[in-house]
């Protein structure tokens, strides 16, 4: 199963610009925006808990699929769950046993999936109007979205997930360094048990289409997740046996995947550090190229620890005006993988998910303004669209956009007609 696959009902011949001779205008499906920041402003919910927007799951699961169900209305034709803090950490922390968070975690789907079903059946059918079903996919946060203080704005992990470091400051280190495998192996476990969660659930793992890893912010818990995909795909071949050739019911595989990675500040720094030369003592942030070749390609040092390549890669939760330079950094290097011949067909969607304008401060969890406050919707679209139209050609195989923190229905409602006229 592929993007292409998948969103295939969303793909319209119509979209093509004829003048680039480029397909990938032809390849665009809609996103969702700010999933918890559409609770605290749209349905003023606080969400200041551990859980973030996922204790409504418990507490008040009309409002759940309500958020859905503006999305879709609104014409999003890909719904993210309420999953992005879930984890058995988080919940452990808001006082839940493991056994509730995980009933949790799956009824989190199957929210999403009776907003799909209530849209469906509500929506109306014009003479010449095909209704296609909204897909979904499964929200994944990094490890640092269960911490007390949200470090998948920092980088900054405990062990055994990272290196005792000042909360305060930039995640340090090498890419390469002496502990960092200790750290994957950390971080592997910690994605691996997770979607152990609904992929041994097949009636819940058949209601995702697409799994999204969002919001990472290190290379090294990029590779990770690459482990763990790995792993849940050889526990898929080991522990389904109905898999098998001539059995009567279809196999249960990984679904198209993708990591979207968090670049933050006004400048769109990546927040993991790396020694720019050997023996140079300054720390500088990742490059998106660096990241996108640590994504695609098996980095050395790995012998031995299998990886799975990632169907797209993205960008989320970061300042719409920083994205066009990370996207022409991930480009390049999808250009240089092909050009290298480690893989001539290497053709990944491109997920992108800007938020609206506002930075978060970790501490105290408030919303702050910056860079003029949060954009008006016109200008967020209009800004949007430019991006899109900017996008190099060849090195992708579509498009997946939406938005993120503090993008409501309104602003993917505005983007959704902005693409039409592309």
């Amino acid at each position: 199963m592929s993007f292409n696959t998948v969103l295939a009902p969303f793909i319209s011949p119509t979209r093509r610009d004829e003048q680039a001779n480029d397909p990938i205008y032809e390849k665009m499906a809609l996103l969702d925006g700010g999933f918890g920041t559409t609770l605290q402003h749209v349905f003023n919910k606080d969400v200041s808990h551990p859980l973030w927007s996922a204790r409504f799951v418990d507490q008040e699961e009309d409002v759940i699929v309500a958020a859905h169900l503006a999305f879709l209305e609104a014409g999003a034709q890909v719904i993210l769950t309420s999953t992005y803090q879930e984890a058995y950490e988080t919940f452990r922390r808001a006082g839940y046993s493991d056994l509730d968070a995980e009933s949790l975690m799956c009824k989190s789907v199957d929210l999403a999936a009776r907003a799909i079903e209530t849209h469906m059946k509500a929506a109306p059918v014009g003479p010449q109007e095909v209704k296609h079903r909204p897909r979904t996919a499964l929200s994944l946060g990094p490890y640092g979205s269960t911490l007390e203080v949200a470090a998948e704005f920092t980088g900054v992990y405990p062990p055994p997930y990272g290196p005792v470091a000042d909360p305060s400051g930039p995640a340090a280190g090498p890419f390469l360094s002496a502990e960092e495998p200790s750290y994957i192996h950390a971080l592997a476990a910690f994605h691996f048990s997770r979607l152990l969660v609904y992929a041994r659930n097949p009636a819940v793992w058949d209601k995702i289409d697409i799994v999204a890893f969002e919001t990472v912010p290190l290379l090294t818990e990029a590779r990770a997740i690459r482990v763990a995909v790995a792993r849940l795909m050889d526990w898929f071949a080991e522990s389904m046996p109905q898999q098998q050739e001539g059995a009567d019911v279809p196999p249960v595989k990984m679904k198209p995947w993708y990591i979207s990675f968090v670049f933050t500040g006004p400048n769109g720094e990546f927040p993991q550090r790396r020694l720019l030369h050997p023996g140079e003592s300054v720390l500088r942030p990742c490059t998106p190229y660096d990241i996108a070749k640590g994504v695609f390609t098996a980095p050395e040092g790995t012998e031995g620890r299998r990886m799975a390549r990632p169907d797209g890669i993205g960008v989320n939760c970061t300042s719409i005006h920083c994205i066009r330079g990370i996207v022409q950094g991930i480009a390049d290097a999808i250009q240089d993988v092909q050009a290298d011949g480690a893989d001539t067909t290497l053709l990944p969607w491109l997920v992108l998910c800007p938020n609206g304008g506002r930075g978060y401060d970790t501490v105290n969890k408030v919303w702050m303004e910056e860079d003029g406050g949060r954009l008006d919707v016109e200008d967020w679209t209009g800004s949007y669209t430019t991006l899109v139209r900017d996008i190099p050609g060849g090195r992708f195989g579509g498009l997946l956009l939406g938005g993120c923190c503090n993008t409501t229905p309104n602003e993917i409602r505005a983007l959704g007609d902005a693409l039409r006229v592309l």
